[in-house]
């Protein structure tokens, strides 16, 4: 008997010892397939560049050949410092300076239809992220001067009203806005009915086709175009994350004026605190224990929780407490294959912002909040999840194919990161186009999160 037990333990400890050898082999070719994606993506920045007569300079694609999107620019700098390609993040930077010393704003993309309307504004973190990126001795003052006065004409592109209006009755805090022609706003409906508004109820009059086409259009300049989030009444909400931002524009202010040893007379402290104050007033649901959008009309907090809540916590304005409890809610987004643009509901339409949608810079807003606020087991868990999914599909993609806007069905090859994904872990097609091959900032936000990842593993 004394006999079997210990030929029994021998044999446990050998099955445990095989086990732990396999999942050490197993973890390592993870690592090395993570590894040969991040360097597929460096030595592929260059070949995913394009030119466009409106700015001075190549710049890197987001999807489409040819068309320079705006806060896609942000996620995608993060990829290029990382992988040191200083010529082209120099580039695309300038690009967006110039635009907004042509326009007074950044256009939320560099075609027709992309110019009534900015983006979700992250130029000033852009301007910072690869200016202090440099040696000290490198840095050209000269350089951050001219992205000063592009950055404070976009400040006050977003804060005044002269180009188009995104006040609100709560001063001191903004909303999403555009500056479309009547003409426009009512023709968005008849232009979307067919594709990405298929269950929408028709409008019953042209002024309702008006209050629509404004809501498209204003959803549009937030990048979530589109999103069950603010219920096709954006124009009625104070949005936290636009908020957050234009906070960071304000410290950042303070920040480049150091630099420069320039006073430019405005208290840039004073009105960030102001921001933060009054965020924390109007969209600290307290009952929740989120950040919410402000419905300015009703008075009552966005039902939808959505990954917004992180911002206040990426830029480090958020209370330990209040961080606290926003962690205490991750599980209302996250998922085995990463965290969801927003909590499910009742709308008909499958919206590609939605529930069910994986996107890269909702990774990084939430994995790097979580880090600044000392929660590194779950921003590696969201980080890994990610790059995870990344790397499932680059060596297998699901679903291996598609039909194209012509009705062809398309064969997906192996080797190549996509756009967006699903809570599943699968390449998101059947939600308004299918998710096309790109570097973009799916690139960037992998080797970001890579690189977190191998950083908190040391």
């Amino acid at each position: 008997m004394k006999k079997i037990f210990i030929y029994t333990l021998v044999l446990i400890c050998i099955l445990a010892v095989i086990l732990l050898l396999s999942c050490k082999h197993y973890g390592n070719k993870k690592i090395e397939i993570w590894q040969d994606i991040d360097s597929t993506i460096a030595n592929s920045w260059e070949h995913y560049v394009s030119t466009n007569p409106e700015v001075p300079y190549p710049f890197s694609d987001a999807l489409e050949g040819g068309i320079l999107y705006y806060w896609d620019q942000y996620f995608i700098q993060k990829g290029l410092l990382l992988h040191d390609k200083q010529e082209l993040a120099k580039y695309n930077v300038d690009n967006l300076i110039f635009l907004v010393g042509k326009y007074g704003y950044v256009p939320n993309a560099t075609a027709s239809w992309g110019y009534d309307r900015s983006q979700f504004p992250f130029l000033s973190m852009i301007v910072c992220d690869y200016y202090f990126s440099q040696p000290s001795k490198k840095r050209d003052r000269k350089w951050l001067e001219k992205a000063y006065t592009a950055l404070r004409k976009e400040y006050v592109f977003w804060t005044d009203t002269i180009i188009e209006n995104h006040s609100t009755p709560i001063y001191g805090l903004q909303r999403y806005g555009h500056h479309a022609h009547d003409s426009i706003l009512a023709g968005v409906y008849d232009a979307l009915k067919a594709t990405r508004f298929k269950n929408y109820p028709a409008p019953k009059n042209l002024q309702e086709k008006m209050e629509f086409g404004k809501n498209v259009i204003a959803e549009c300049e937030s990048g979530y175009d589109f999103t069950p989030r603010f219920q096709r009444r954006i124009c009625d909400y104070i949005p936290i994350d636009l908020n957050a931002n234009l906070w960071m524009y304000e410290m950042n202010f303070i920040r480049i004026e150091k630099e420069l040893q320039y006073n430019s007379g405005i208290d840039w402290k004073q009105m960030a605190d102001k921001r933060r104050d009054l965020i924390n007033q109007y969209c600290w649901d307290e009952s929740r224990g989120v950040f919410a959008d402000y419905n300015y009309i009703t008075n009552t907090y966005n039902p939808v929780i959505s990954y917004a809540t992180f911002y206040p916590m990426l830029w480090g304005f958020a209370t330990q407490e209040q961080a606290r409890r926003i962690t205490k809610q991750l599980h209302v987004l996250e998922t085995d294959n990463g965290i969801r643009f927003c909590q499910q509901t009742t709308s008909p339409i499958n919206y590609q912002w939605n529930y069910n949608s994986i996107w890269p810079p909702v990774q990084y807003v939430c994995y790097r909040a979580l880090e600044k606020y000392g929660y590194i087991k779950d921003a590696k868990r969201i980080a890994k999840n990610y790059v995870s999914v990344i790397a499932r599909n680059y060596t297998s993609p699901k679903p291996i194919s598609y039909m194209d806007t012509r009705s062809n069905i398309i064969m997906r090859k192996t080797g190549h990161l996509y756009e967006k994904y699903d809570a599943n872990g699968n390449i998101l097609d059947n939600v308004d186009y299918p998710s096309g091959q790109m570097i973009g900032w799916c690139g960037g936000v992998f080797s970001d999160a890579l690189h977190f990842i191998t950083t908190n593993d040391r």
